[in-house]
């Protein structure tokens, strides 16, 4: 029995490696269960951002530089009003005067000289503040004084009668002065010669606009077409306007001679015209 017995173990022991390999190929053979798991997803992440504004990209400002540094408008302990460069362009303004007339509580009087005085909230503008420009305050910078004075400037250049007592267009006939080129010396100088006759026979003389006087200083790109039209007949001229500052007086009272000298543009008396017009015309023929 025992012998048996030993006989069976050994059989069974030699048929096991024969079992395993079997098995073996059977996991082999056997494909992977299926995976059930959903990928993850992730929350969204949202993120807000705003951009620094530049330029003409506010009508509105907050932040203001007028102290020693940058500062949010309402830690400023006044009132302060910004007309930003959006605004400006919006308004269509030109001028430091029609910012300021847009402006609450900014009034303008007329003062001596032709010149305005600025009311701020009633008081003068130059018992309440200051005007800079590129931070240089004008007129009142204690630092002008060691400038040299515009009446020293001026005193080697023909004299006139009105303004700031120059002559300027016998100052660039005689070669005093050359603006133009000299800022940009390839500008291509255009000078006119024709004048403009404007006629209302009214009780005033005719006006008479010479195109010599105004191209020797302007490009013709300074008045046209944005004041006046290039074309007979176009305009209209007002003299409340040009008392307001605009169209002639957007110069004439500033940077050439003031209004007050009526008789430099109102030059043609009304009776010769009428006698070239009758000249002109021609004679009718009797029946």
């Amino acid at each position: 029995m025992k012998k048996l017995s030993s006989s069976a173990s050994a059989a069974r022991a030699a048929l096991l490696p024969l079992g395993a390999l079997a098995a073996g190929f059977a996991l082999a053979q056997t494909p992977p269960p299926a995976t059930t798991d959903k990928p993850t997803v992730l929350p969204a992440v949202k993120v807000k951002a705003q951009a620094e504004p530049q330029g003409k990209d506010e009508v509105q400002a907050t932040t203001t530089r007028i102290g020693k540094g940058q500062q949010e408008l309402r830690d400023v302990p006044q009132s302060v009003t910004v007309v930003t460069e959006r605004l400006i362009d919006d308004r269509n303004l030109d001028t430091l005067k029609e910012a300021l007339h847009s402006t609450a509580g900014i009034s303008f009087l007329a003062a001596e000289g032709g010149e305005e005085d600025i009311r701020l909230r009633g008081f003068s503008l130059q018992s309440t503040g200051d005007i800079f420009r590129d931070g240089l305050r004008d007129p009142a910078n204690p630092g002008l004084a060691f400038l040299q004075q515009p009446g020293d400037a001026l005193s080697v250049l023909p004299r006139d009668t009105a303004g700031n007592l120059v002559n300027w267009v016998k100052a660039i006939d005689s070669g005093a002065i050359n603006p133009r080129t000299n800022l940009f010396p390839e500008t291509q100088v255009r000078i006119r010669e024709d004048d403009i006759i404007v006629a209302r026979f009214g009780s005033m003389p005719a006006v008479k606009f010479p195109h010599r006087q105004h191209t020797m200083w302007l490009d013709c790109t300074n008045c046209h077409e944005h004041l006046f039209k290039s074309k007979a007949g176009a305009n209209r001229f007002s003299m409340q306007k040009i008392l307001e500052g605009e169209q002639c007086g957007l110069c004439h009272g500033a940077v050439s001679f003031p209004l007050t000298e009526c008789n430099r543009c109102h030059s043609v008396p009304n009776a010769s015209l009428r006698r070239a017009a009758q000249a002109a015309a021609p004679a009718a023929s009797s029946p």
